[in-house]
């Protein structure tokens, strides 16, 4: 899945992880404590995005700051590990352009 970055806010953190296809690089999140103070988060991968922390709570947003944006590209899979669930305080968003980031398959 390939989407557009689209930033309209302050700083960006962006987590960038390239490699050949032969290699599928994933990136695991486990935890969201080093984006403490950003609004917007970008995530990209040329493999899988993998969620792997249990409770991730995506941070308080800087003072002054009414939203926040966190953006998940990967070229392959984008995974939530069982037990695995992010929160979000007010003002947080996760864009769906041009198709849904997150999305259960039908069984």
């Amino acid at each position: 899945m390939r989407l557009a970055l689209n930033i309209f806010a302050r700083s960006i953190v962006l987590i960038a992880l390239v490699a050949s296809p032969a290699s599928g690089a994933d990136l695991t999140l486990t935890t969201f404590g080093a984006f403490t103070g950003q609004a917007n988060i970008a995530l990209q991968a040329s493999g899988n995005i993998i969620f792997a922390g249990g409770a991730m709570t995506l941070p308080a947003l800087p003072s002054g700051t009414p939203t926040g944006q966190l953006l998940v590209q990967a070229g392959n899979d984008i995974i939530l590990q069982n037990n695995t669930v992010i929160t979000a305080g007010t003002g947080w968003s996760v864009p769906s352009w041009p198709e849904p980031i997150l999305a259960c398959p039908a069984r």
